[in-house]
């Protein structure tokens, strides 16, 4: 599936983009795995064959970006913006998303394994043709139970 990876970035510090306009860049064939991004405007950008796995994101805007053939797996989506961009061929297993404004986005041939939503709205949401929000609907949310320590 997505995401190829290039190889380690072996004995590099972290990379680490704060207060950046990546606005329309273009990132074909990079490893950028670990990469944190805080404050960033990346809307427009396209990125193909990346590995941005564990990719860490605070406060971006994101809309508009196309990815295609990119390792997202255990990313942190905190607090961000991905109106309307386009996920094709994506790994996000074992992705978080806190925060984060995903409407209008488009997620084809994405891997969501062990992909956790909590407290999301669901609205138009569509998964293989099936309305989620209409599933759901009416459904009494699950109450957290609290776990007995042991002494």
């Amino acid at each position: 599936m997505a995401g190829k990876k290039k190889g380690k970035r072996q004995g590099e510090a972290p990379l680490r983009f704060e207060h950046a306009d990546l606005h329309g860049a273009e990132l074909v064939d990079v490893n950028a795995s670990g990469l944190s991004v805080d404050d960033a405007r990346i809307a427009g950008a396209s990125l193909h064959n990346v590995d941005l796995s564990k990719l860490v994101i605070d406060d971006a805007k994101l809309g508009g970006a196309r990815l295609g053939n990119v390792a997202l797996d255990r990313m942190r989506l905190r607090d961000a913006s991905a109106v309307g961009a386009k996920f094709e061929d994506v790994d996000l297993s074992r992705a978080s998303f806190s925060d984060a404004t995903l409407r209008g986005a488009r997620l084809d041939d994405v891997d969501l394994t062990d992909v956790r939503i909590d407290n999301a709205r669901l609205d138009g949401l569509v998964i293989n043709g099936v309305r989620i929000d209409k599933l759901l609907a009416g459904k009494p949310a699950k109450k957290k139970r609290k776990r007995k320590r042991k002494q």
